[in-house]
C-alpha cells in the first residue's frame, strides 16, 4: 500500500512520525488532529510541516490516491539518488585506494541503481 511505502521511504524521524499518525488516523476513521501531531515535532519540523499542511493546498487535492502515488515515486527517486551518490563516492574512494575490485563492485551497484531509477514511473 502506498501510504505504508511512503512511511518506509521518509528519512526524517519527525516527518515520518507525523505521517504515521496521519495514516493511522485515516485508517481508523479518526479526525485529523494536525495541531496535536505537530506538537510532537521539533520546532524546525513543526514550522515546515505546519506551513505546508495548514495553507489549504491539501484541501484542493481531488485524487488523493494519485497524489500519494506521486509522492511515493518522488520519495523512491530521492532514495535512489542518495544511494547512487553513495555508490559513486565509494567507487571513487576505492579507486583512490587502488582497490579495483571494490571499485568495480561499487560501479556495478551504481549502474543497478541508475537502472532502477530509470524504471520508475515519471
Amino acid at each position: 500500500d502506498d501510504a505504508n511505502r511512503a512511511l518506509e521511504l521518509l528519512v526524517d524521524p519527525d516527518v515520518r512520525q507525523f505521517c504515521r499518525r496521519a495514516v493511522e488516523a485515516v485508517q481508523h476513521g479518526e479526525p485529523a488532529d494536525v495541531p496535536a501531531w505537530l506538537n510532537d515535532c521539533s520546532d524546525e519540523t513543526r514550522l515546515a510541516i505546519g506551513s505546508a499542511v495548514m495553507d489549504g493546498r491539501w484541501d484542493k487535492i481531488e485524487n488523493v490516491a494519485l497524489a500519494l502515488r506521486t509522492l511515493v515515486v518522488r520519495l523512491e527517486r530521492s532514495r535512489l539518488e542518495a544511494e547512487i551518490a553513495l555508490a559513486k563516492r565509494q567507487r571513487e574512494e576505492a579507486l583512490a585506494k587502488g582497490d579495483e575490485e571494490e571499485a568495480r563492485a561499487n560501479s556495478k551497484r551504481e549502474m543497478e541503481l541508475i537502472r532502477s531509477k530509470l524504471g520508475l514511473v515519471n
